[in-house]
């Protein structure tokens, strides 16, 4: 039976993201904190019997698995630094880190998802975290965009990973969006710069003429 992910998706604008997980039916996982204004750390469902339970008030405990995807040296070193710390600080947890290529995301997730074999937390693109709330893998993480502060996230980016009026992911870095035109062809085709998609789509279609294409971008070399 697949496993359902309780992920604190961190989907990035166009770019990656990062996913926290509990597990299914809404139980807490091993890992948390019971202490008024801590942060709370859930982990697959199942976890918690396995390592024994909660510890007393402000304490935490249990296993976490973490996939991500920053294979450059100085990230990568960051988040296994970070975790090395966390772990120092928090003696009964065990922190669990894979990193694979963003190109290997898709076929791990989706496998993961039907063996049953997913993490607690994972880097995702934007795309991806809308596949995993459609298969609904996904729980809410509005307590946590509540508790760092919701007036911190541009409303757009935390929209990407929002259905129905729920966050299921939380951004966590964007990159900039350019979009260069020719004003000489709009002009010689009695065109103003586009404002909306529709008006992207139908300029496009006009200015693709004699050789010129009316818009163009670039994909992956195995596209």
């Amino acid at each position: 039976m697949r496993r359902k992910l309780a992920m604190c998706l961190a989907g990035i604008m166009l770019v990656s993201g990062i996913l926290a997980g509990c597990g299914s039916g809404g139980e807490k996982g091993s890992a948390q904190s019971t202490a008024a204004g801590e942060p709370q750390t859930e982990t697959a469902a199942g976890e918690e019997e396995a390592s024994g339970g909660t510890e007393s008030a402000g304490s935490l405990k249990g296993d976490i698995t973490f996939w991500h995807s920053f294979t450059q040296g100085p990230r990568l070193e960051v988040i296994q630094e970070t975790a090395d710390q966390f772990m120092k600080d928090n003696p009964d947890v065990t922190i669990t880190i894979e990193t694979f290529s963003w190109g290997d995301f898709y076929t791990k997730w989706t496998t993961g998802l039907s063996s049953g074999n997913v993490p607690d937390m994972s880097t995702a693109l934007p795309g991806h975290v809308v596949e995993m709330m459609d298969a609904e893998a996904l729980v809410s993480v509005d307590d946590l965009i509540d508790e760092i502060g919701r007036d911190k996230f541009a409303a757009a980016t935390l929209s990407e990973g929002e259905k129905d009026g729920v966050c299921y992911s939380l951004p966590l870095y964007s990159h900039a969006q350019v979009m260069w035109y020719r004003k000489d062809l709009l002009e010689a085709a009695g065109l103003e710069v586009p404002k909306t998609w529709e008006e992207f789509a139908a300029a496009a279609k006009a200015l693709t003429k004699d050789g010129v294409y009316g818009c163009s971008f670039p994909w992956a070399p195995a596209i």
